[in-house]
């Protein structure tokens, strides 16, 4: 569950920073009556900072750093399973050695996809 959760967010992230801007907006005028409650009611919704490298260097180091604590969430919690399931500490760790191997794979591998560019 930590790294659906972890994944899905990494993958949206981009379109809530977009897509939260028309919340703001909305905020100010809820019911289209001309309003400006916040005065955010004329503010421009933007996509503009995906065009800034510093930009786009800080939004993947967020998506990362969400994978990264996702993976570790799912390893913590993975492993307070199988400390419940064994009887000693040892035979949880054991079970748990490819799970980590499996992790650390995954992790990899889903942060090669988040640095590889895409085309189209």
């Amino acid at each position: 569950m930590p790294i659906s959760i972890a994944f899905h967010s990494a993958h949206y992230l981009t379109q809530l920073l977009i897509n939260g801007q028309y919340l703001v907006v909305v905020m100010s005028d809820p019911f289209a009556l001309d309003w400006n409650l916040i005065g955010t009611a004329d503010m421009h919704v933007t996509a503009s900072f995906l065009q800034n490298l510093e930009s786009v260097r800080l939004v993947w180091t967020a998506q990362t750093a969400m994978i990264v604590a996702g993976h570790v969430a799912g390893i913590i919690v993975a492993h307070g399973i199988a400390t419940a399931e064994f009887q000693t500490s040892k035979n949880a760790a054991v079970s748990q050695m490819f799970l980590a191997a499996a992790m650390v794979f995954y992790t990899v591998f889903g942060l090669w996809l988040l640095s590889t560019p895409t085309v189209g």
